[in-house]
């Protein structure tokens, strides 16, 4: 973590960084911390690449916080924390801040999602429908069901932005089906 703080201090002065890649540093709470003063104050940064890292619960929601993190930023295009212990509670502080933003693709892949998490991303797409900038949501390998993967599915017809969804390797199923089936015909 400390190696973490000196290059976000670093990168926060320097404001000409447009793509930022911390996957696989084992980078916990302090260091999350860190991040999110450096994503909120960087108004060039364009990609971040937080993957692979040991934030816990704490550490993910203190980057996604709609005020000081992820939220504060409104250049930020890529944002990917996949592998990362993200619950339900960093799913809905994420659907709450990409509202507004600019942020066109997500990956939050591989993580602690289940559909109560889907269902906040789900009221994410709903009420946005065509201001929505978001066009690529990764949600593989999250522990979802049948109802959170439903939800996303039922919650497309609105929103005419979102074309790539990919809920592999979830619990999707039958009922998941008959939504997307449902959606298609629209």
């Amino acid at each position: 973590d400390v190696d973490a703080t000196h290059i976000c201090r670093a990168l926060a002065e320097h404001r000409t960084v447009q793509k930022i890649d911390l996957s696989h540093n084992n980078i916990r709470f302090r260091g999350a911390v860190e991040i999110a003063a450096m994503i909120s104050s960087n108004s060039e940064m364009l990609e971040v690449d937080l993957s692979w890292n040991q934030f816990t619960t704490a550490g993910s929601l203190a980057i996604l916080n709609t005020n000081t993190g992820l939220g504060a930023n409104n250049t930020i295009k890529i944002f990917k924390m996949a592998w990362n212990g993200v619950d339900d509670t960093g799913a809905e502080v994420l659907a709450r801040s990409v509202g507004g933003s600019v942020l066109e693709e997500v990956d939050i892949s591989h993580n602690r999602i289940t559909d109560k998490g889907a269902e906040s991303f789900a009221k994410y797409l709903r009420t946005s429908g065509t201001s929505s900038a978001i066009v690529s949501l990764n949600l593989n390998d999250n522990p979802l069901k049948d109802t959170g993967c439903a939800s996303i599915l039922e919650a497309l017809r609105g929103n005419k932005s979102l074309t790539h969804l990919s809920l592999l390797q979830t619990g999707c199923g039958k009922k998941a089906l008959e939504a997307a089936s449902q959606t298609l015909r629209v």
